[in-house]
């Protein structure tokens, strides 16, 4: 098995990266390309396993792409032109929640399969949505992979959300495709991450779909004949978290190219490490955070998710008791990530009780342990504890650590630059 030492850092390190595109915006414009056929020129299209695998979906439905130095060019003016698909849309939920659920509202047959951890997540919901609106289905069980027939129609709903906020983008998608000649609307019961449900709205606005979200119910009124220009892609705060944080804990970290103003649910990375005493500098489209004495902290990361592993990371190096709540977001990841979380936790040392959703952690000042950790299969697993790894005095090894081209095919390059002291 491969594995990847992390190099210890010492005191003050001084880290300034470019962050890397967003997966999560990626998928959406890929997707919505299919909506309107048309030509589009992409900018700061990332080569992480998420997008490749949404880039190549696109293309398997007819879309012919093209790069053109630092842009890629999109040609969706002759898709959708069989009869029957077989996608594979790899590792992603969001690619499969997003295509599968535009592909409903096609009238053709659709195989929808994937590869790794996918193929063991739940997919619930959408068997019994599918299920509710006579669509016909081929494949017998509640996993990856499915096959069916779209045959959506527009029509008021009710949806039940706490599986995955991912599921009501899917479905804003169907509506677009749809586009029917009324206002329709989706009223959504135990909304969770609903940034992630704000930025898909935007995305559709960019292509002429009106969309309104007014608490958890969303309004659909029509469609303009507007066609977005250079769509470029922002960048990612998922992944500067990790950065992030590690200036907080014990460094001096500048990021380029972070919008302040991003609807990614990830940007309240900021107003959490500004709330534990972090030293944060804000410049135009560029982020500085410096170490200080940091303050526990307690925070409900339901809307959130993918920051409990790293916000767990910062807990353990603050000598106080922290708490994060939303574990029941971790359950169908790539990994059970609460689970993963507390056994490395156990495995190094880490005093920590789970209460129901919440786990509190008593964190101390430094770690001295040889330690091999285990990913799970699971890039945030895997670049969490790397985080945690630059500051153990002990040996941190990371197996399977090339889980992290998931998201983040550079992390590993970057971590290394953490070597270049102030």
């Amino acid at each position: 098995m491969e594995t990847f030492e992390v190099t210890k850092c010492n005191d003050g390190f001084f880290l300034y990266i470019t962050s890397n595109p967003s997966k999560s915006d990626s998928q959406r414009l890929l997707a919505a390309t299919l909506l309107k056929p048309n030509l589009y020129k992409l900018k700061n299209f990332g080569k992480s396993g998420d997008e490749l695998a949404a880039l190549l979906t696109i293309e398997t439905f007819g879309a012919i792409v093209k790069t053109d130095g630092d842009f890629i060019l999109i040609d969706t003016r002759n898709i959708f032109q069989k009869e029957i698909y077989h996608i594979n849309i790899g590792e992603s939920g969001l690619s499969f929640r997003l295509f599968t659920l535009l592909c409903a509202a096609i009238p053709k047959r659709f195989l929808i399969d994937g590869k790794g951890s996918i193929k063991k997540r739940s997919i619930n919901f959408i068997y019994d949505f599918f299920k509710n609106q006579n669509i016909s289905i081929y494949s017998d069980y509640n996993t990856i992979p499915i096959e069916f027939e779209g045959g959506l129609e527009a029509q008021n709903l009710q949806i039940d959300a706490q599986d995955s906020s991912q599921n009501i983008s899917g479905l804003l998608y169907a509506f677009a495709k749809l586009n029917p000649q009324k206002s329709i609307s989706i009223e959504v019961e135990n909304l969770v991450s609903f940034p992630y449900i704000d930025m898909t709205i935007k995305t559709l606005k960019q292509f002429g779909f009106h969309f309104e979200r007014h608490l958890n119910k969303i309004n659909y009124t029509g469609n303009s004949d507007k066609l977005p220009q250079d769509l470029s892609i922002e960048s990612c705060w998922s992944s500067a978290a990790y950065f992030l944080v590690a200036g907080a804990i014990n460094g001096n970290v500048k990021i380029d190219n972070l919008d302040i103003n991003s609807l990614q649910a990830d940007r309240v990375t900021l107003d959490i490490l500004k709330s534990v005493g972090a030293k944060i500098l804000i410049f135009k489209n560029q982020i500085q955070v410096e170490k200080k004495d940091l303050k526990s902290f307690n925070v409900d990361a339901t809307n959130y998710p993918d920051l409990i592993p790293i916000l767990a990371i910062l807990a353990t190096f603050i000598p106080s008791r922290s708490s994060i709540k939303g574990l029941h977001r971790l359950y169908n990841k790539e990994s059970n990530r609460a689970k993963a979380i507390a056994e490395q936790f156990t495995n190094i040392g880490i005093h920590f009780e789970i209460d129901s959703d919440t786990i509190f952690i008593n964190g101390k000042k430094s770690y001295d342990i040889d330690i091999e950790i285990e990913t799970y299969n699971d890039h945030r697993i895997a670049m969490a504890f790397s985080i945690w790894g630059l500051f153990n005095k002990g040996k941190t090894t990371i197996l399977n650590p090339k889980v992290v081209e998931k998201s983040y095919p550079n992390f590993y390059n970057d971590l290394n630059l953490t070597l270049n002291q102030i």
